[in-house]
């Protein structure tokens, strides 16, 4: 009976060491897929970066986030709103934690096949990688739309322009 129950400790902790360096590197390559991720995972992984980066820029680290369009894309403009929508949520969910704003930088990358994405490079390395869909953004709020980020800022900016014709006239 001891016999057996040492090796079946031994099996087990045999399947511990396989199983363990798998295990870290996906943890590790998190961003190593080319799909598209829904809402609520997309605003958890952005959620994930930012809490690692207000660790690790208080350890003299930067966080630097890169943008770049994607087949089919070719508009200044988008790659710009995607750049202030990306501002828009760190400085309004996570603002007042990063002490030194310059530890964050925005930057537009080179154009990459397949889906525009964002790169999120923490202390130099990859640090995690969101695509967009062609054309379009990734979610910054869940369940809803947000006069605060693109597109539904241009709707909202139109439909107040339109608000103060109308009271100018009436």
């Amino acid at each position: 009976m001891m016999r057996t129950k040492n090796k079946l400790f031994l099996l087990l902790i045999i399947a511990l060491f396989l199983w363990f360096p798998t295990f870290t590197a996906a943890q590790e390559r998190r961003y190593d897929y080319d799909e598209l991720l829904n809402c609520e995972r997309s605003l958890q992984y952005q959620n994930f970066v930012l809490s690692a980066a207000l660790e690790q820029t208080n350890e003299k680290k930067i966080l630097i986030v890169i943008v770049r369009l994607g087949d089919g894309e070719s508009s200044r403009e988008l790659i710009r709103r995607r750049l202030y929508n990306l501002r828009q949520y760190f400085f309004k969910e996570y603002g007042n934690h990063f002490k030194k704003p310059e530890k964050l930088i925005f930057a537009e990358g080179e154009r990459v096949k397949g889906y525009g994405r964002v790169e999120y490079y923490l202390g130099g390395e990859l640090h995690e990688r969101l695509l967009f869909p062609q054309n379009g953004y990734i979610c910054h709020t869940c369940c809803g739309f947000d006069h605060n980020y693109y597109p539904e800022k241009d709707r909202y900016e139109r439909e107040q322009k339109r608000m103060q014709k109308k009271k100018r006239r009436g």
